[in-house]
């Protein structure tokens, strides 16, 4: 799945597929799955906005690393230049411009797990080995 995010002046190309938790282990040495599980626990919901928006809270003690490396590896799966490493990606982006596309990755993300297919019949088992 691929997305054209805008950030300011700049339009940005990020992608997300199957390919994605193979390059984080890769390049990270972690798993993505459980990263985004211990990243998504850090947050709380506290209330809705007017607008219907969902408003949360964040854990202080949060490790936002893992959503640095999810955008840096998205973007970089997208074609864009990012550098060689995260470090270097990181040293070139304004914080206000790593909030936004923080959020446009988490958005990819979760569109990416919404699944199309549909069960034959309801309460369905899978088979067994």
């Amino acid at each position: 799945m691929d997305k054209y995010i805008e950030i300011g002046e700049k339009r940005v190309k990020m992608a997300c597929n199957g390919l994605l938790p193979r390059l984080y282990r890769y390049h990270f040495g972690r798993d993505l799955i459980v990263d985004m599980r211990k990243l998504a626990k850090a947050y709380t919901k506290t209330g809705t906005a007017e607008d219907g928006t969902p408003i949360y809270e964040i854990d202080e003690n949060a490790d936002f690393t893992p959503a640095e490396q999810l955008t840096w590896l998205m973007l970089k799966s997208g074609g864009e230049e990012v550098g060689d490493t995260i470090d270097d990606w990181l040293a070139e982006v304004s914080v206000s411009e790593l909030y936004a596309l923080e959020g446009a990755a988490f958005q990819l993300w979760k569109e990416s797990e919404t699944t199309t297919a549909r069960p034959k019949k309801k309460g369905g088992r899978l088979p067994a080995r």
